[in-house]
């Protein structure tokens, strides 16, 4: 016998629905559950947990986030070791569980990111973008949420924050020659921050993680692969790390070449070969619906 349980994740309108037997849930092991929540998406303390765990993890307490989002053009994410997990841009708002030391502990919204950014890189409100950023090289990056009134800002740069790009390809050749730097989504880029960059252009939720994005829009048979598709490489080490390319043609896709130190455009076969030499594992050739 068995007991459907709801589940939310903190992404919004995100829920999975879970059947957990009910012997499970009368023996009380909550610590179980949230194993089944990405750690990059749950938000948990040493004291302190969010309120929508409650009753799913066990925490001394919980509390509500505090809302706030980007002032700064790009603020870093730190990891708890200090390392760059990614970066929030102007406009994205970041969820806070607590704050500490001027830096505030909590998630980004847009793709999950949890870690630490500073206080003053926030400002703890709700914002009200109208405009996405739609070129590269300006004051604010590529994909950054703005009213349009913000100092060094020229409005040419802006498209409705409703109207998206339709041709994944030329967002992605938009990149071509960025710098090729771990955690990066703004001015340089990473793998999967690149192919996070053009869904998003395009009006699709893109998640940081590998093993997230592996599992946008549906999979595709790899001798089929059609422009604007996506691969996938995860890490055997670590699902969220990995590499990730966008497809051009059925021999060619552009990604972010650590070799190159730049995002270039290549031949499939060699990034297949890159990607066996970094010790990923095989990949998933998946299809966005836009």
């Amino acid at each position: 016998m068995a007991r459907r349980v709801n589940i939310p994740f903190a992404k919004a309108g995100v829920g999975l629905r879970f059947v957990i037997p009910l012997a499970s849930v009368a023996s009380a092991r909550l610590t179980l559950i949230p194993e089944l929540i990405p750690p990059g998406e749950r938000l948990m303390g040493a004291d302190l947990a969010e309120q929508a765990l409650e009753g799913l993890a066990r925490a001394p307490r919980y509390a509500s986030l505090e809302m706030s989002h980007a002032v700064d053009p790009v603020a870093d994410i730190l990891a708890e070791d200090g390392r760059l997990a990614s970066q929030i841009l102007h406009g994205e708002i970041f969820e806070v569980l607590f704050r500490r030391g001027g830096r505030a502990y909590g998630r980004s919204r847009r793709d999950g990111t949890v870690g630490w950014v500073s206080e003053t890189a926030l400002k703890f409100s709700k914002p009200d973008p109208s405009y996405r950023v739609r070129s590269h090289g300006g004051a604010y990056p590529f994909n950054a949420l703005v009213t349009g009134t913000e100092a060094g800002l020229d409005t040419a740069e802006l498209v409705s924050i409703v109207a998206f790009e339709t041709d994944a390809v030329a967002v992605a050749r938009g990149l071509i020659d960025a710098p090729v730097k771990a955690g990066t989504r703004a001015s340089s880029v990473d793998g999967i921050g690149l192919v996070q960059q053009v869904l998003f252009a395009c009006g699709r939720a893109a998640p940081r993680r590998a093993v997230d994005l592996a599992a946008v829009g549906r999979a595709v048979d790899p001798a089929a692969l059609e422009a604007g598709d996506i691969i996938v490489w995860i890490s055997g080490e670590d699902a969220a790390v990995g590499h990730a390319a966008l497809v051009v043609d059925a021999g060619r896709v552009i990604h972010a070449c650590a070799n190159a130190a730049k995002v270039v455009e290549a031949d499939l076969s060699d990034v297949m070969s890159q990607a066996r030499q970094a010790g990923l594992m095989s990949p998933h050739y998946r299809r966005p619906t836009f």
